[in-house]
Order: C-alpha cells, then structure tokens, then sequence
C-alpha cells in the first residue's frame, strides 16, 4: 500500500473515531440547538473580524518578501493557501502558499519558505504570549492546567532556540548538511543537490530579511493578526451561550491553536479542533454539552468562513493566469 494512501486512511479513521468519542457525550439536537440559536448578526461580525486576519497575514507577507509582491494579489494567496491548510490533513496545505508565490510571482522557493517559516513562529510566540498573559490575571487554575503551562513555556523556549539557531547560525547549519551529504556521497544524486539549492536560498533569505530589520515590524503585524483572530472567537463563543472574562476566553480559545499544530492528520482537522475548543471551556467551568457542541458549530461557521474567501482567492488568481 502506498504511503499516500496509508496517510488518508488513517486521518480517515482518526477524524472518525474522535467525532464518535465528542458526538457520544451529547446529542445532534445539541449541536442543532446552539448553532439556531446564534443571531446572524454575530456571523456577520465574526466573518469582518475574520477578514482582517487575512488582510495582516497578507500585509506580513508583503514586508517579508520585501514588498516583491502587492498586498492585494497576496491576499488572494493567503485566501487560498488558508483554505487549503484547513482542509488538508497535517498542514500540508502550507505549501500552497510557496507554490504560488513561485508560480505566479516568481518568488524562489527559499525565499517563499523562509517567509513561511518566520510567519509560523511568530504565531506560535504570539499565540504563547497571549496564553501566558491571560493566566496572570486567572486565579486557582487547576494543578494539571498549572503543568500544562510549563509544558507549553518549555516548548516555547525550543522554538525559540531553533529560530535563533536558523536566523543566526543558518549558513553554518547547511554547510554541516554538505558535509554530511558530501562524505556519503550523497551529492551526486539530483534531488540532494536541489534541496541543498534551496537550502541556500533560505539561507539567504533570512539574511536579507536579517539585515531590512524586519523582524520588530512583522511581530506587530502578527500582534494584529492574532487580536483580530480572538475577537472573532471571543463574538462566535458570546453569540452560543458562552459567557467568561476575556482573560478566561483567551486562556480558553488557546487550546484550539495549540491543539491543531499537533502532529496528528485528521480531515480538515474535524476532531482535532472541537476537542481543543471543548477542552479549553471546559476547563473554564463550562458545561460539557456547551462545550462539545459550540465546537462543532464553531468548526462549520469557520468552514463556511474560509470557504467564502478561499473561493474568492481562488477566482482572483485564475484571472491572473
């Protein structure tokens, strides 16, 4: 069986195995009771909040390609490379984003990749510092939640070491690997010697971005783009019936990122993300049936969201070819 195969069947069988577990702790009238009793108004105002965060995720890429590509035709991009990384299992939909900044931008793929890979750990450090400031205004967290903490602070501080390791230390790091590959033999084979090529374009890529001084300038951006994120969040928990503090709603809303950056494949990340939005409220003292169910509907309205905009993105770019 091929390798392929075997990846979907299994994200298959995990999606549906953790939708049995979530759906057997509550009913379809659950689920059909939260999503009718949202106002339509907050869907409205949950998809603008929703279209903010694409138009910063544009406006990062456009400052870490230096500007190379307008803001407008990267918007289509991100609409479409965010669709397809909500529907593909593992996150392999990232690398649509590096495909069409190639095909439509002649972006090198180095470059493309090491945009990607500095918006991605911005993320996670935005996500984390968000996380961490909301449990300093929470009180009598329990025990368990108090070691999750340390557990995220010290991956927190992995990311970290290996982002510095790569900005600063990135030529050393491939140069090692042409060794390594060198003293094998490795170099004569042509797949090496292209992922070594592109080694060096990311290599030369985070020098330039090292040297415009752009890291202070996309943290903002990425600042931005997470505080509109939760505000949509926080509108579609408020519009089910979920009432907390904002802090215990970033403190909750949390899980559902760090949840789907698991290395787990399921389809379209059903499963992954209604767990991790139940969990997290329920840990906040929210009723199970609340929890599991405003996750389900949740996931559809975000469906709806992307699918919305992944369209569009996709339209836009056809004309362009």
């Amino acid at each position: 069986m091929k390798k392929k195969t075997l990846t979907k069947i299994v994200a298959a069988v995990l999606t549906a195995v953790l939708i049995v577990v979530l759906l057997s702790q509550i009913t379809l009238y659950d689920i059909a009771t939260t999503l009718t009793s949202i106002d339509p108004v907050y869907i409205i105002i949950g998809f603008i909040l929703y279209l903010y965060t694409y138009f910063f995720r544009a406006l990062r890429f456009h400052i870490l390609l230096s500007n190379k590509v307008n803001l407008k035709d990267l918007f289509s991009i991100v609409c479409v490379h965010n669709m397809a990384n909500n529907i593909l299992p593992a996150r392999t939909g990232e690398l649509s984003y590096v495909y069409l900044a190639k095909k439509l931008h002649n972006i090198p793929i180095g470059e493309g990749v090491a945009s990607l890979m500095v918006a991605r750990v911005l993320d996670f450090i935005t996500i984390s510092f968000l996380f961490f400031l909301s449990t300093i205004f929470i009180r009598d967290l329990p025990d368990e939640v108090s070691t999750l903490i340390w557990l995220i602070a010290g991956l927190l501080a992995v990311v970290l070491l290996l982002f510095l390791a790569l900005v600063f230390f990135d030529e050393i790091v491939v140069e090692k690997i042409r060794r390594v590959a060198n003293r094998f033999n490795a170099l004569r084979f042509s797949l090496v010697q292209y992922l070594l090529r592109k080694g060096d374009e990311t290599v030369l890529s985070f020098k330039l971005m090292k040297s415009r001084k752009l890291f202070g300038k996309v943290f903002v951006v990425s600042l931005a783009v997470w505080c509109f994120q939760y505000s949509m969040l926080y509108i579609l928990a408020n519009a089910m019936g979920i009432s907390l503090t904002i802090w215990c709603m970033l403190f909750a809303l949390t899980f559902v990122f760090f949840t789907s950056v698991l290395p787990i494949q399921t389809l379209g990340g059903f499963g992954i993300i209604e767990g991790g939005w139940a969990l997290g409220f329920m840990v906040m003292g929210v009723p199970k049936e609340l929890a599991i169910s405003s996750g389900f509907c949740f996931h559809v309205i975000l469906y709806l969201y992307f699918l919305i905009l992944g369209l569009y993105g996709g339209l836009t770019l056809k004309s362009q070819t």
